[in-house]
Formats: C-alpha cells, structure tokens, sequence
C-alpha cells in the first residue's frame, strides 16, 4: 500500500514563519523583562500553541502578562509578515510532484494559515483543505487535528503521511498511526526527540522521492 494523503504542517514548513515567531516573542519577551534569545524563542514557541507559550512566559516571569499580549502579538506577526514571510524552498515544486491528494493540519488558526498562503502564493494548492486545532479544540501534540484531517480527507490514519518539524507535532502524528517524516533543516533539530520518530530529511526538495520510498507498513508493522 502507497500513502493516500499527505498532511503538512504549516510554520516551518510550508512558510518561514516560525523563525518570525520566534523574532517577536524575544521582542516582547524582553518587554517584561524575560531576555530570550532567538533559539531560545524558537524551542519556546516551535509546533506549541500561544497559549502554552504564554503560560510558560508567565512562569518564568512570575506574573501574568498583559491582557492584550496575544492581540498584540498576533498583531506585530501581521505587521512583520506583509515584508518577511516567504514560502520555504522548493515546497512550491514539492507540491507540484505530489500525486496523492494532500491538505495542512496546523496549530494555527484557519485565518491566520489562510492569510500565510496567500501572502506566499501557495494557497492555489491546498483549496479549502485546510484544518486547524482551534476546529477541535485540541492542540498537538494530541492527535485530534491529524485525525480531523484524515477523517475530512475520507484516508484511514494509517495511510497517512504527516510532514512535521517539531516535536509536538511528531509526537501527534506517531499518537495517530501516521507515518512521520520530519523536516531538519540546517542546523537541524534536536536529534534526541527525531530519534526513532519517522524519517528525517533536510532538504524540502528530497520530499516527494522520499515519500514514496517509504510503504506506511514500515511505521505500522
């Protein structure tokens, strides 16, 4: 059996957007006195929803932050990625080579993923297949958005591949028997948490001839 659909992750790794994340929260990190620095930001924010994000800042601070912090956070990731966001390399011609249909599960909101694609020109691939956590109100690394998808998608879990780049995101995908491959982009991820999780791959343009080198039964057996 050969996979039937292919699920993607959004930031990281369809778009850059968790590197910009990442910018802002040091920035307002540093606003109430936290000084994160951008691999620090990075590990706090990669595959998590806001809301664990916040509750982790506010831990380390000792206090709870602003009211308005994640308006204003989303706000500034708005502003910012009108002039910086951009599509990863060579996912636009990885999506082109796919012949099994394929959708996005992401922690993010609908709008917000909607709003991503269209400033980088990928929303023509994905249509309306696009499914949020905040639609099951469940966040990786629980399983429900993947298998929300898969269901919305009419594939068993099983068939399914899920293109991952943090470990909340691994941990769902493996929590919903799917195949897992994880994007490791220079300098890469913590190897400890990718050990034995899925396939590992470090250049987008290697995806589609990976994929399907691959049968789902080498991660169901």
């Amino acid at each position: 059996m050969q996979w039937q659909c292919v699920i993607f992750d959004c930031d990281g790794v369809l778009v850059n957007s968790e590197t910009l994340y990442a910018d802002i929260l040091a920035e307002m990190s540093a606003e109430l006195g936290l000084a994160l620095t951008r691999s620090a930001a990075l590990t706090l924010a990669r595959g998590r929803a806001l809301a664990d994000c916040i509750r982790e800042i506010e831990a380390r601070i000792s206090r709870p932050v602003p009211s308005d912090f994640e308006k204003t956070f989303r706000l500034r990731c708005s502003d910012i990625f009108q002039s910086q966001l951009r599509a990863i390399e060579g996912i636009d011609d990885v999506l082109n080579r796919i012949p099994v249909p394929y959708c996005i599960a992401s922690n993010s909101p609908l709008g917000s993923t909607r709003s991503m694609l269209r400033i980088t020109g990928l929303s023509k691939h994905f249509g309306n297949r696009i499914y949020s956590s905040h639609q099951v109100r469940r966040w990786k690394p629980d399983p429900g958005v993947f298998l929300y998808a898969a269901a919305r998608m009419s594939v068993e879990p099983q068939a399914c591949a899920v293109i991952e780049d943090s470990e909340a995101g691994v941990k769902a995908a493996v929590a919903a028997r799917m195949g897992v491959f994880v994007y490791t982009p220079p300098p890469g991820v913590n190897e400890l948490w990718t050990r034995g999780a899925g396939i590992t791959f470090s250049r987008m343009s290697d995806l589609p001839d990976l994929l399907f080198s691959v049968q789902p039964h080498a991660f169901n057996s």
